[in-house]
Parts: structure tokens; sequence; C-alpha cells
């Protein structure tokens, strides 16, 4: 809920793509700073979870927006649910194949660089959105 609250706040400040964009470069940070960075002890998983989480749910905002904002409000929630259909079929299949690299090289490396690459892919396609 907090991440919801200033994400919020944020998107009232900034434009609704750099809001979202920078929500994406800061799970880019997080995880770098994680997995490169900390120590991994109870205190830095806890940091990192607490990170993580604040800008887990906080893309619904401007995400429902800039939604709303190109399509109307009378195709809001059928464009949505199709984006949050496909958010859903990716977690899974980001997850799968994170077990299976994690499998095949014995080692989360390979996982944790493919979800690097993939928040700033999506950092840089958020902010690339023509103006909402």
């Amino acid at each position: 809920m907090a991440g919801d609250l200033l994400c919020g706040f944020l998107c009232s400040k900034v434009s609704l793509k750099n809001s979202l964009s920078l929500l994406y470069a800061l799970r880019v940070i997080f995880v770098a700073f994680f997995v490169f960075l900390c120590p991994k002890n109870a205190a830095t998983v806890l940091l990192f979870a607490t990170l993580t989480g604040l800008t887990g749910d906080a893309t619904v905002t401007p995400t429902s927006e800039i939604i709303n904002r190109k399509f109307g409000a009378k195709k809001l929630a059928f464009l949505f649910d199709i984006v949050f259909v496909c958010h859903q079929i990716g977690a899974f299949a980001s997850t799968a194949l994170a077990g299976i690299l994690v499998e095949l090289t014995h080692s989360y490396a390979t996982a944790w660089s493919a979800d690097l690459f993939l928040c700033a892919f999506a950092a840089a396609v958020s902010f690339r959105i023509a103006k909402e």
C-alpha cells in the first residue's frame, strides 16, 4: 500500500510514462544492488523484499491511467484485464524459466541477469510511450 500511495503522489507530479519508467528503473537498481553489492543475510533480504515490494503493485496506477487516457474509460476494463492476464502468464513463464536456468547452470546469476535485462527493457519501453 505504501508503494501505491507513493506512486499516486509521484504520478501527480511527474508524467505517467515517466513514473512507470522510474518504477522499473528502481527495480533494476534494487536488484543490481542486492545481487552484486549486498551481503546476503536476513537484514539485506528484508530490505530487498521491502524495496521491491514498494514497486510491485505500484505499476498498476500509471498503467491503468495510461490505458484510460489512450483508449477511454469504456475500454479500460477489457484492456486492463488483457494486461493483467499477460502479466500473470509472464510471471508464470519467467518463474519457470528461472527455475530451469538455475537447474542447468547451478547458479542464480543467469536468472538475475535476465531479470535485470527485462526490467531495464520495461523502463526503456515505458519511457518511450507516446504522450498520454
